[in-house]
């Protein structure tokens, strides 16, 4: 196991080293090898889930992953290191893309078919689970068919571009018995468990005000990011992650949101070359943007305790850019920098920067912190038929504030979470 500090080290025969662009440390660009195995990349292939090694001996699950951009392919690249599971078949309308990806892992100890129509994967009885990793429009589409085919489903975040068809989603979900884990990822980093765990246990007092900024670079350059109805905006493309954090180590429920964002450098009607350090799409230029390129949103809670997001997509070299940051009512400060340290400042004996430990299974890493894990749990999901972490109605709640700050930003007002109740 391993705690807050962390080093990247070599597996199969790569060269360990920060990424040129020290673009958080777990992502890379395309000049170096860390964008594929991150953090603690040096753990033996074939992760299992912690506290359940004497399942290795089980049946693998059969998985079938619907779409393989960025985040598809960090799933499939992910579930390929996991003793668990086995990869029968990858969906996406790029055939191109399929092939690069799988070239990725030669070794594979099954062939892998490629469908460029995903309602064939569905169609396969000795698949079980699905992953849907396709560009947020589609996500109601596909996950409607994956539930009505039988399939347990790991659903890429937001659950959808609005509420509205999210609630369509979770629905049909309820008329069955199947899995539908969300993939809001920091809800299975240790670093985050560790800060809820001291959020809400008590000892520290009550949570009051929170904060996260993120500033970071530019989405991928492909059209549908940069459009409002596709993707639902920046807000609830990013946020969704950070609006989660609130809910969970507040602990109440968000009343009101006020947002102010607009557009400052990638503009509607003004052409701007977009490069993604992270994504294996080649910059291309943009000038149809419909989203905010920056905002600050202002969520007020049930209870009283209040929290601020700041998202800037401009920042070069984007890092550092990540903070998530709480205060107690008893003056006790909790701040998780860069996805990595935990550090415990003030309250009454005046803690100045004691670091927290945080646990994390050994394993190689394939997008954000949490990720792996998220992976490992959805797994345990299929066999054991227990709840996931991270529930349909939990991405709702985090879908619910990044609309209403979307709708604020629009419309220059304060908009309640009963609007969109």
């Amino acid at each position: 196991m391993t705690t807050a500090r962390r080093s990247i080290r070599p597996i199969r025969g790569t060269t360990a080293r920060w990424c040129s662009c020290r673009w958080k440390r777990w992502n890379g660009c395309r000049a170096c090898t860390c964008w594929r195995w991150g953090l603690d990349a040096g753990a033996p292939p074939h992760s299992t889930v912690p506290g359940h090694e004497e399942e290795q001996g089980m049946e693998p699950v059969r998985i079938g992953i619907i779409g393989v951009g960025d985040m598809g392919g960090y799933h499939t690249l992910g579930f390929a290191e996991i003793e668990q599971a086995r990869i029968v078949a990858v969906a996406d309308v790029n055939e191109r893309r399929m092939e690069e990806l799988l070239a990725e892992i030669p070794d594979y100890p099954t062939p892998i078919v490629r469908y460029t129509d995903y309602r064939q994967l569905l169609q396969r009885d000795d698949i079980e689970a699905v992953v849907v990793a396709v560009p947020q429009y589609l996500h109601r589409e596909v996950t409607l068919a994956a539930l009505e085919a039988g399939k347990d489903v790991l659903l890429e975040k937001p659950i959808a571009p609005t509420v509205q068809e999210a609630d369509e989603i979770i629905a049909a979900h309820r008329g069955t018995d199947r899995i539908l884990q969300i993939g809001l990822v920091y809800r299975y980093a240790g670093l985050f468990r560790k800060m809820a765990e001291l959020c809400r246990g008590g000892d520290y007092g009550q949570t009051t005000f929170m904060w996260c900024k993120e500033f970071r670079e530019n989405f991928p350059p492909r059209a549908w990011f940069y459009d409002q109805r596709l993707s639902g905006g920046a807000i609830m493309d990013k946020c969704v992650h950070y609006f989660d954090l609130f809910n969970w180590m507040i602990g109440a429920r968000a009343h009101r949101v006020f947002a102010m964002g607009g557009q400052h450098v990638i503009r509607y009607g003004v052409p701007h070359w977009v490069e993604c350090t992270y994504s294996f799409w080649e910059p291309a230029e943009i000038s149809t943007s419909t989203i905010v390129d920056h905002a600050w949103v202002i969520v007020e809670y049930e209870n009283g305790a209040r929290a601020m997001q700041g998202l800037c997509m401009y920042l070069k070299p984007p890092y550092p850019g990540l903070e998530v940051g709480a205060i107690t009512h008893q003056g006790y400060q909790i701040l998780a920098r860069d996805d990595q340290t935990l550090t415990l400042w003030g309250g009454p004996q005046a803690v100045h920067g004691q670091e927290i430990e945080y646990e994390e299974p050994e394993a190689p890493w394939v997008g954000h912190i949490g990720a792996h894990r998220s992976r490992l749990e959805f797994l345990e999901c299929v066999r054991t038929r227990r709840p996931p972490a991270c529930d349909p109605q939990i991405g709702r709640d985090a879908m619910a504030i990044a609309q209403a700050a979307e709708m604020s930003i629009a419309e220059d007002r304060v908009v309640y979470l009963e609007e969109l109740a």
